[in-house]
């Protein structure tokens, strides 16, 4: 074979592998059939409508939004799924595994009734299920869990939190919690995520009885017998100012009058 040839087989070879490797980035996986459309309107770039030619799904609580994802599990949409306690977004170009480190086809978040039993000191305002179990997102997709603000009490304290089902613990989460009752936080993988709340025991009021006042000798006399003193002191002054009048101007008692 000749050098030419050779050098055209190589083009041909590299023009069809090239070809492969684009079809492979661009065309999407098996169709997901039985999707219903939630409120994000289908992904396709922020609410311009639902993507061409979708292919996965992601659903929250029933709500399902769709999008285009290449064989490698890579989001070429924005997709939004949003329900009345929680919505999902995942922006374009995220990458998303299984369990297995496999494609992944398909993404749900379900309202837990029977969460695990949280940490001593709390509870659970919602908590909801993330599956498959052991997905990851690269970058971390954006959660909103939606709860009653009417269920948290003056003084206590709401934590977003994810369920380590390896240890059987509640792990806290750093995330943004808001005063109408959102919880706002990244997920990089799939598990157990929820809002919980701190238990505030209530006061315990102890009445205390006001104290007797006793009275204090504080020694000296006392009020009465200072009054009795001055009196006494002031019959004596009369008595005094009268014999020595009487003295000075020969008062003699005639029938009851001076001479």
């Amino acid at each position: 074979m000749s050098a030419q040839r050779k050098r055209f087989h190589t083009r041909i070879i590299s023009a069809i592998v090239i070809t492969i490797a684009v079809t492979l980035v661009m065309i999407p996986g098996v169709e997901d059939e039985g999707v219903v459309y939630g409120y994000g309107g289908g992904g396709g770039g922020g609410g311009s409508g639902a993507p061409s030619n979708p292919n996965w799904a992601a659903c929250a609580d029933g709500n399902c939004d769709r999008g285009v994802v290449n064989f490698w599990g890579t989001a070429l949409d924005n997709i939004w799924a949003i329900s009345d306690d929680i919505s999902i977004y995942i922006p374009e170009f995220t990458k998303m595994k299984g369990p297995d480190n496999s494609r992944l086809t398909g993404f749900h978040a379900d309202l837990m009734d029977n969460p695990p039993d949280p940490p001593s000191g709390y509870k659970v305002l919602a908590a909801f299920d993330f599956d498959p179990d052991g997905a990851t997102f690269d970058p971390a997709i954006t959660i909103n869990i939606k709860f009653d603000p009417a269920d948290v009490a003056p003084g206590q304290t709401v934590v977003i939190a994810y369920y380590n089902e390896t240890t059987g613990q509640w792990e806290f989460l750093e995330g943004t919690v808001t005063a109408d009752g959102q919880a706002v936080f990244t997920l990089e993988h799939c598990s157990i995520y929820g809002v919980l709340a701190s238990v505030a025991p209530a006061p315990v009021v102890t009445p205390t009885a006001t104290p007797a006042v006793t009275p204090v000798d504080e020694g000296g006399l006392g009020t009465g017998a200072i009054i009795g003193i001055v009196i006494g002191v002031i019959v004596v002054l009369a008595l005094v100012v009268y014999l020595v009048l009487g003295k000075k101007f020969g008062w003699k008692k005639t029938g009851g009058q001076a001479q």
